[in-house]
């Protein structure tokens, strides 16, 4: 147990998640990535060694619980002894205590929860420092409350040698007084969201791998996720691909469930979808009482937190709601969030508004373009070929959120042209003329000069003028598609999407 394959791993001794839905057998092998190990840091340096109390948060499916739960299995036990309480919403409150080589695990039920929690924290320290867990805290249960209540007059009646943390599955604290806070000594610690980089790292072991590969299965209909499914062998890193475009940054969604109960789940929470500008504020979602929270991925930038939807799909269906492309339209021009989240909020709008004709203005043009309405909107994977071109106008959105060269794709058979629209925040950005390929031969786009290819990059409307290709890659690669080597920069076409047609005010 511990860390194993050069600390880039962690086994879990499962009977220290007695009382959650994990069911590994006896042990659980993690994936040290860096917010695990910056956790571990937090609860040492912050927790362990200065005393302040602990407050860990994060959205669902992190990895909060097991990596404090990891941290509570190294502790020195000659020197600490430790007892993680996990608290139900529904059900009975679940213990488990270790001291020296002794464990104990207990099961309270809810209606005596209150009358016991005294109980439950006496005998704890034994003359030994103790660290004490209190997770999965909902702020809206008065029986949490209660039970943070207790907890906290435990850890002050001996400061000196208690410790409390608090693990909690809702990724907002909400309201928040600095006062007490200060008087706690309260330190928060915000653990993100998973990227695809950190799950195709932790596949590459195979020990790991072949844990997870059940559940990495797309086992759901084409027809639910808006794509066609294809078939044959795929490589561990196709296969998380795949599965990311539903499970997103959580880790519990892409290891832990099948694909079919992840759309479940995630439908379940879209029936109580949130205004999509509060979601991306944080006010509601991420605090909710509710099931929203699933639908919520965290991230930190420049020591700030930003919320957005946890997956593609989510997005998706988000951005299809009732008012959404206004409130997108509304949200790309007065939000002075991370640059990041521009990028996600264009991708999210240029989707909807393609739907309906896209309304772009090309650089050097002081009229706007109207382009076609794309009715049919699809996944698209450039690693498999296509039986045949689309028989209608069709646009085609890759289903890797870090698809290289390319965000989107509009196929018009009746008028043989191909569009490919990279869209970015950014100053400037490379041109990548692989990619375009590999997309033209997977979707049986004749060579020749039959087939118009046009290359755009969507810009925000204030770089419009400012943008720049940085370079240019592969030069020469669409030569049969009748682009000239060596003048693949000038052929790029910039333009904006024009945020005030139809503006909602």
């Amino acid at each position: 147990m511990g860390f194993c394959k050069e600390e880039k791993y962690f086994r879990l001794d499962c009977s220290y998640l007695w009382g959650t839905n994990v069911n590994s057998g006896e042990h659980l092998l993690l994936y040290c990535r860096k917010a695990f190990l910056e956790q571990f840091r937090f609860l040492q340096e912050q927790v362990l060694e200065h005393g302040a109390l602990g407050w860990i948060q994060g959205s669902p499916g992190t990895g909060k619980t097991t990596t404090t739960l990891s941290f509570c299995m190294k502790l020195d036990r000659n020197e600490w002894s430790f007892k993680c309480i996990r608290l139900k919403a529904r059900s009975n409150t679940c213990v488990v205590e270790v001291t020296g080589n002794k464990r104990r695990t207990c099961s309270v039920a809810k209606e005596s929860e209150g009358k016991q929690m005294t109980l439950l924290l006496e005998g704890l320290s034994d003359g030994k420092k103790s660290l004490l867990v209190l997770d999965g805290y909902l702020t809206h249960q008065e029986s949490h409350t209660r039970a943070l209540v207790a907890c906290i007059g435990w850890r002050d009646a001996d400061r000196q040698n208690r410790r409390l943390v608090v693990v909690t599955s809702m990724a907002s604290r909400g309201k928040v007084y600095d006062e007490e806070d200060r008087e706690m000594r309260l330190k928060v610690h915000i653990v993100p969201s998973w990227r695809i980089d950190e799950y195709l790292e932790a596949v590459q072991f195979d020990e790991f791998y072949n844990k997870v590969g059940a559940t990495l299965e797309m086992n759901v209909t084409g027809e639910a996720l808006g794509f066609k499914m294809t078939t044959g062998p795929r490589s561990k890193e196709e296969r998380v691909r795949h599965k990311h475009y539903l499970a997103g940054g959580s880790c519990r969604y892409m290891f832990d469930m099948t694909a079919a109960d992840v759309l479940r789940s995630l439908d379940l929470a879209l029936q109580s979808a949130p205004n999509l500008q509060d979601l991306f504020r944080g006010h509601v979602g991420a605090s909710s009482g509710d099931m929203t929270n699933r639908l919520i991925a965290t991230m930190v930038t420049q020591e700030k937190v930003v919320w957005f939807p946890v997956s593609k799909y989510v997005a998706s269906n988000l951005a299809a709601s009732v008012g959404a492309v206004d409130i997108l339209r509304r949200m790309l021009t007065a939000f002075r969030g991370p640059r990041a989240m521009h990028g996600y909020l264009l991708e999210m709008l240029f989707f909807e508004e393609v739907r309906r004709d896209l309304s772009i203005t090309y650089r050097g043009s002081s009229e706007p373009e109207v382009l076609k309405a794309c009715n049919l909107v699809v996944i698209f994977d450039p690693s498999q070929d296509t039986d045949s071109l689309p028989h209608t106008r069709v646009c085609l959105k890759p289903i890797s959120e870090f698809q290289g060269g390319w965000d989107a794709i509009i196929v018009d058979q009746d008028d043989k042209v191909v569009q490919f629209f990279q869209l970015t925040v950014a100053k400037d950005h490379s041109l990548k003329l692989s990619y375009f390929l590999t997309a033209l031969e997977a979707l049986g786009v004749p060579a020749g000069g039959t087939w118009t290819i046009r290359i755009v990059f969507v810009v925000l409307p204030e770089d419009g003028m400012l943008f720049r290709i940085a370079s240019v890659k592969d030069e020469g690669a669409l030569e049969q598609y009748m682009w000239k080597k060596g003048e693949e920069r000038s052929m790029v076409q910039v333009a904006s999407i024009d945020f005030n047609r139809g503006f909602v005010g």
